[in-house]
């Protein structure tokens, strides 16, 4: 389903991983967007390993600049120019502003990597709802986190139906 959660401790490569499968999925499709949205405190680190390891550049948004691509996307999404590497904050994508622009428009992410995925793990969040939607116009999801199950088995299975809605319907079969 294109979909996989990498669970790790810290320091084990997650990042390296993630930027491995970007790299042979890029030489395979071709991709017009690839979104990495992580906390606020690690988009120069991404953007610093992406550009280091991989020769990948990858630019920082802020919610104005990301609700001006999403824009452009409306107005060129048929182009086959378009060739956007993004890191945007975890704020940025729970942003009203920009949740609703996504649900109205024809944005489309062909590449998504989500780090810290365990921040997903609440129902009922802004979090949590905006991650539902970024997914749901994703071609292929890496999740990454080092604590997935040291919550409860609950929070694990709120950030694995995230990944494949159909799959995990049902938390007492899950369980």
């Amino acid at each position: 389903n294109n979909s996989v959660l990498i669970a790790a401790e810290v320091g084990l490569g997650k990042t390296i991983e993630a930027g491995m499968i970007f790299k042979e999925i890029d030489k395979i499709e071709e991709l017009k967007v690839s979104l990495i949205v992580v906390p606020s405190s690690l988009t120069l680190k991404w953007q610093e390993e992406l550009s280091m390891r991989f020769d990948e550049h990858f630019q920082i948004k802020k919610t104005n600049e990301f609700l001006y691509l999403i824009d452009e996307f409306d107005n060129y999404h048929s182009s086959k120019l378009i060739n956007e590497k993004i890191i945007i904050s975890y704020h940025t994508l729970r942003d009203e502003k920009v949740i609703n622009k996504l649900r109205n428009s024809f944005f489309e992410v062909d590449f998504l990597i989500m780090d810290e995925a365990h921040a997903m793990r609440n129902q009922g969040t802004t979090t949590y709802e905006s991650a539902e939607l970024i997914t749901s116009i994703s071609e292929h999801i890496i999740f990454l986190s080092a604590t997935p199950v040291q919550n409860s088995l609950n929070d694990l299975f709120n950030i694995l139906r995230l990944l494949e809605e159909d799959y995990f319907k049902d938390f007492d079969y899950f369980e």
